[in-house]
């Protein structure tokens, strides 16, 4: 019996999760917990599945996913790229940070064809996450200044930043661990929720750099994804939304960003590069046990969407590609809101509820450092003298 839970985290302190290990002035965090993390946070115990840590941490046979940001019990998914809204208008959103669904299309052919009012340019919606009913999920994002030191003092320049994601009391996240058939028995499943069922968990960068997010844990014996039942495109496209980052390669073995149409369990078909519309990301993950990174990865980001022509017509999700047991690999195949309506626009279920703090405006706290304090009262004193100035000319 293949086991599957859910893993709801609520957020207690700022956390940073980098997307890259480059440090060129800015550590870049990603907006939800990733499913290394996860991972990570069940590998403090890897002696305690002695001859199962195998299965458990490398063999993708355990996959943690991705966390989703959750609001009203709407999770979000990442925005498909493909939604296109008009450039230098109004937003398309409305004051409850839902869509406007008539103003947004699916697809370059969809805008073409039947613009929203008054668009002349198309602009992908990037960023953020969407639920099923078209509610706009933001997390919100703040940033610190820090510098390297050299004998307790601050080294010259080596000022760099870090953007984390603040804790908001209306969003939590939620993830979903799952193991193949006959990898656990009941006891062993037992044992691995135990690590995170109503506990406190650590994950994103260490304490030592001002941060350690800290969520609490609870965890349901249910699953995370939809059920989705068969649908028709009705223009002889099959969409297919990255959930998470993709990990792919073709048939030589080397990363590939325009997979076959069989990778995602499609028959025939054929890849639509105008309709699709892709995101690579590269990066190196830290490997704790060599005290080094390990070889560069070049992947396709969540939010990615691949359209296929004269595809078998079919929905559902699914895992494909390389690196699964972090969550890499999940796509959704014809997600509702991506099956355009008469006029192309996105088709959202009915809101059964409506939040205000859906969306958030990201806004920079006052940083902490004490060199950028120092710089803030230069600043100031430097506007005083000149007022002074001023007034004596006067």
């Amino acid at each position: 019996m293949t086991h599957v839970a859910q893993l709801t985290l609520t957020p207690k302190t700022q956390a940073v999760y980098s997307k890259s290990g480059a440090t060129l002035g800015h550590h870049r965090t990603l907006s939800a917990p990733p499913g290394s993390a996860l991972l990570g946070w069940a590998a403090r115990d890897y002696a305690r599945f002695g001859r199962k840590s195998f299965d458990l941490f490398h063999s993708g046979k355990v996959r943690f996913s991705d966390a989703y940001p959750c609001v009203d019990g709407e999770i979000g998914w990442p925005m498909p790229q493909c939604l296109l809204a008009a450039k230098h208008k109004s937003s398309p959103n409305h004051d409850d940070g839902a869509l406007i669904a008539e103003a947004v299309r699916v697809g370059p052919d969809w805008f073409r064809k039947s613009p929203p009012q008054d668009a002349l340019q198309a602009d992908p919606l990037r960023g953020g996450y969407l639920t099923s009913s078209g509610l706009r999920i933001t997390p919100e994002l703040g940033g610190r200044l820090r510098t390297a030191t050299e004998g307790g003092r601050a080294k010259e320049q080596a000022l760099f930043g870090y953007s984390h994601i603040e804790p908001s009391g209306a969003l939590s996240y939620v993830a979903q661990i799952e193991a193949d058939k006959d990898v656990f028995d009941d006891k062993e499943w037992k044992d691995l929720l135990d690590l995170f069922d109503m506990q406190t968990l650590f994950l994103g960068r260490a304490s030592r750099t001002g941060y350690g997010g800290a969520y609490d844990c609870k965890v349901e014996h249910v699953g995370l994804f939809p059920k989705t039942a068969s649908a028709s495109a009705g223009e002889g496209l099959v969409r297919v939304l990255a959930l998470s980052p993709l990990a792919i390669f073709d048939d030589w073995g080397a990363p590939t960003l325009s997979p076959k149409p069989d990778v995602f369990g499609l028959t025939n078909g054929a890849l639509n590069l105008r309709e699709s519309a892709v995101s690579q990301w590269r990066y190196a993950p830290w490997n704790a046990k060599l005290g080094s990174r390990d070889s560069e990865r070049l992947v396709i980001e969540p939010g990615s969407v691949f359209a296929y022509d004269s595809a078998e017509l079919k929905a559902g999700i699914g895992r494909t590609g390389a690196y699964q047991e972090i969550g890499f690999g999940a796509f959704w195949v014809s997600p509702p809101f991506l099956i355009p309506s008469a006029l192309g626009a996105p088709q959202f279920d009915k809101r059964q509820k409506t939040s205000q703090q859906a969306t958030s405006k990201t806004e920079l706290p006052k940083p902490t450092s004490p060199l950028q304090g120092w710089a803030d009262r230069a600043a100031k004193a430097a506007n005083g003298a000149i007022l002074s100035g001023m007034r004596r000319l006067l």
